[in-house]
C-alpha cells in the first residue's frame, strides 16, 4: 500500500522524483490555494510534486479554474431548473391553481363548481392575498401565478371553493382535494386566524354571485338585484344591501363603479381599462383569415367606445333634463363619447352630422331617454 505521505496530493500520483517536501510554510500555501478551490488538504512532511505545486498555487490558474467550476455548476443548475419544469410543467387550463387538482367545468353547482379566468385583475389580486397570507400555500400559488404571467390569456381555470378558501385568512385548501392527483402537500396547514371564523358556505355562494357579475357586465345590474342573485343561488340566505356593497367593493377595489344612473340606482359596472382591452386583442391568437382578424378588430374598437360609455353613464347628472335640453342637439351630444363621435364622425359622410350624433346620445346609457 502506497505511502500517503509519498502520494502527490494534488495529482494523486507517487512523488519519486522531482518533489518537495512540504513544511509548515509550504503546507499553508497549498491550503490558501485549497481554500480558495475547496479541494484539498495537506499535512507537514507530505511530498508534491515541483511541477504541480508550482501550478497548484498560481493565482491566474485558480481564478481559471473558479470559472470553469462556476460555468459546470450553472449548467448542472440549468439542467435541474429544465428537468424540474418538464417533469412539473403545470396545466392552468385544466387543473385549479389554487390547489393543483383537475377541474370539471360541466359542474355548475356543488363544491366542485369551477370557472375559467375572465378578468386580468383576478392575478392582481390573488397575488395581494399572497403577501397578507405569506404562508406556505401562498407561496406556492405565487409560484404559480408568477410562472403563467398572464392567467387570463393562459385559460386559467379555478374551482369556487379554493378561491373562497385561499380569500379567507386561516384557511387552507379544501379537505376534500387533499388526496386527488396533483393536490399541493402542504407541511404546515394553516392556523385558524383568531376571532370569528368565516362563513364559507357564504363566501362560496358571494364568489358565484361575483362570477354572475363579471359575465353579466353587458347588463346595468344593481346591488340590489346581485343580493336577490345570491338568494337564488343559496335558497334563500345572502347579504344585505350594504353588506354586499362592501363585499363588492373588497373583492374588486377600483375595479367597479357603483353609481346612480337615471332610473336605477346603486349600479353596479366594471372600469375596462383601454390598456386591458388593447392587451387582449394583442394577444389574441393570430389567424390567416382576414376576415376574422377584421372582426376582431372591429370588436376591440367596440369594446373601448363600449367603456368609455359605461364610464360617462356612471357619472352622469341624477336630475332628469328640461324639455329644452331633450331638444337640443348640443347638450345630447354630450352624451357621446368622444371616441363614438369620431368614429360616428367616419361613418357619417356629411359635413354636418351632428344631428344623427347626437339621436345615438339620446340613446346611450344615462341619457335624457
Amino acid at each position: 500500500m502506497d505511502d500517503p505521505l509519498k502520494t502527490c496530493p494534488i495529482c494523486n500520483e507517487p512523488c519519486d522524483v522531482e518533489f518537495n517536501t512540504l513544511g509548515k510554510k509550504g503546507c499553508a500555501r497549498i491550503k490558501d490555494s485549497s481554500q480558495r478551490r475547496q479541494n484539498r488538504t495537506v499535512q507537514p512532511g507530505q511530498r508534491v510534486h515541483i511541477e504541480c505545486r508550482r501550478d497548484y498555487t498560481n493565482d491566474n490558474n485558480i481564478e481559471k479554474d473558479l470559472r470553469q467550476q462556476n460555468r459546470d455548476t450553472d449548467k448542472t443548475e440549468l439542467g435541474e431548473r429544465s428537468t424540474r419544469s418538464k417533469q412539473h410543467r403545470f396545466d392552468f387550463a385544466s387543473c385549479c391553481f389554487f390547489c393543483g387538482t383537475r377541474v370539471n367545468l360541466s359542474k355548475t353547482r356543488g363544491p366542485d363548481e369551477a370557472y375559467r379566468v375572465r378578468t386580468l385583475s383576478l392575478q392582481t389580486e390573488i397575488l395581494k392575498k399572497c403577501d397578507e397570507r405569506n404562508d406556505e400555500w401562498a407561496d406556492i400559488v405565487k409560484g404559480k401565478l408568477e410562472f403563467a404571467r398572464d392567467l387570463h390569456a393562459a385559460d386559467a381555470v379555478y374551482h369556487i371553493t379554493c378561491n373562497c378558501n385561499f380569500r379567507a385568512l386561516g384557511l387552507s385548501i379544501p379537505k376534500r382535494y387533499n388526496d386527488k392527483p396533483g393536490a399541493y402537500a402542504l407541511t404546515n396547514a394553516p392556523s385558524r386566524s383568531v376571532g370569528r371564523p368565516p362563513d364559507t358556505e357564504k363566501l362560496e355562494v358571494f364568489e358565484k354571485t361575483a362570477e354572475y357579475l363579471i359575465n353579466h357586465d353587458d347588463e346595468q345590474i344593481t346591488i340590489g338585484e346581485l343580493v336577490q342573485k345570491m338568494q337564488e343561488f343559496s335558497g334563500g340566505v345572502g347579504y344585505t344591501t350594504k353588506w354586499m356593497k362592501e363585499k363588492l367593493l373588497e373583492r374588486f377595489d377600483e375595479k367597479i363603479i357603483i353609481a346612480n344612473i337615471l332610473g336605477k340606482s346603486n349600479v353596479v359596472t366594471f372600469r375596462t381599462t383601454a390598456k386591458s382591452i388593447l392587451h387582449d386583442f394583442y394577444n389574441s391568437p393570430k389567424t390567416n383569415d382576414d376576415e376574422s382578424e377584421k372582426l376582431k378588430l372591429v370588436k376591440a374598437a367596440a369594446a373601448l367606445i363600449k367603456n368609455e360609455i359605461k364610464a360617462a353613464s356612471a357619472t352622469t347628472n341624477k336630475e332628469y333634463p328640461t324639455s329644452e335640453d331633450i331638444s337640443s342637439g348640443a347638450y345630447n351630444l354630450d352624451f357621446v363619447p368622444q371616441s363614438l363621435q369620431l368614429f360616428l364622425r367616419l361613418i357619417f359622410s356629411e359635413k354636418d352630422a351632428d344631428n344623427k350624433i347626437a339621436s345615438v346620445g339620446q340613446a346611450c346609457p344615462g341619457s335624457s331617454t
